[in-house]
């Protein structure tokens, strides 16, 4: 049974319904629809997103009851961080994590909620840590159940479309790349390698900004630091044009996805399709 999946961008939503199969991730169906702009850091207008979810509702989409929603990177902090060890208890680790990915956040560590995956490093371990205000996410969690929905997960558009990408071109890739999403308002670049996210950098841009020079930098910065890395490509998951350094490929929603009988992603923003359906194939 496919997943459901809701993306917010910055003046639209969209939502997906994708599974796996052995043939790769299907798409089940796909909408979007126009929704009030908003800042990421700011309460969301409810009303307006209810509006929104109901006209795509009102469509020919599956009937849903929960959803899993992908927000802006800019929504959260996400950084990878280095220990030399962690304790052993969970709750423990938690609390350490939080605590150091919290440093410079805009919250406090307490009233944060804290998202993480590890990895195996040469000394100690990696964590990739996303940590949020509490009022952020549970704004965006309000104005779905003003829908009549619930939310099963909450991530980042950044993470849903990597997952995508890595699951639907795992052979292609070869386990080590840059992936940058390009949204109207920010950038983010993941360096990923052995398929583990090595480094993250995200940056808000402000629309109608040209981020190219700094996606080069990133990723000077990065092989520049890692001479040993084999990084050479770089997948953008979005919309980004003329960058160099690396071997560009822009992936477009159908190289990521198949399309189910009378699917179809046409006028629909190519990340929210990825995010919406990274979200949703995850579940």
């Amino acid at each position: 049974m496919p997943g459901a999946g809701l993306a917010f961008l910055e003046d639209s939503i969209v939502m997906a319904f994708a599974e796996k199969t052995d043939k790769g991730i299907l798409l089940r169906g796909c909408a979007g629809a126009p929704a009030p702009a908003y800042s990421p850091y700011g309460t969301l207008p409810a009303a307006g997103f209810k509006n929104a979810l109901a006209e795509i509702l009102s469509g020919s989409l599956p009937r849903v009851k929960d959803v899993a929603i992908s927000i802006p990177d800019i929504a959260v902090k996400a950084v990878v961080l280095e220990f030399t060890e962690l304790p052993d208890n969970r709750q423990e680790a938690e609390e350490v994590i939080k605590w150091k990915a919290a440093k410079g956040f805009s919250a406090r560590p307490e009233d944060c909620i804290l998202g993480y995956q590890t990895m195996a490093a040469s000394k100690g371990k990696k964590v990739f840590a996303a940590i949020a205000d509490r009022k952020i996410i549970e704004g965006y969690e309000d104005a779905v159940s003003e829908a009549g929905l619930g939310v099963s997960v909450v991530g980042i558009h950044s993470l849903n479309a990597l997952n995508l990408l890595s699951e639907a071109l795992s052979d292609e890739t070869g386990g080590s790349f840059f992936a940058v999403t390009a949204s109207k308002s920010f950038f983010s670049v993941m360096a990923v390698r052995d398929g583990a996210t090595d480094f993250y950098r995200c940056k808000e841009t402000g629309e109608g900004v040209d981020a190219t020079q700094q996606i080069e930098a990133t990723f000077a910065s990065y092989k520049g630091k890692n001479p040993d890395a084999n990084m050479d490509k770089a997948y953008i998951l979005g919309s980004a044009g003329g960058i160099s350094g690396v071997q560009v490929k822009e992936i477009s929603v159908s190289r990521l996805v198949s399309l189910g009988t009378g699917v179809s992603t046409d006028g629909i923003p190519s990340l929210g399709v990825m995010a919406a359906a990274g979200a949703a194939a995850a579940r």
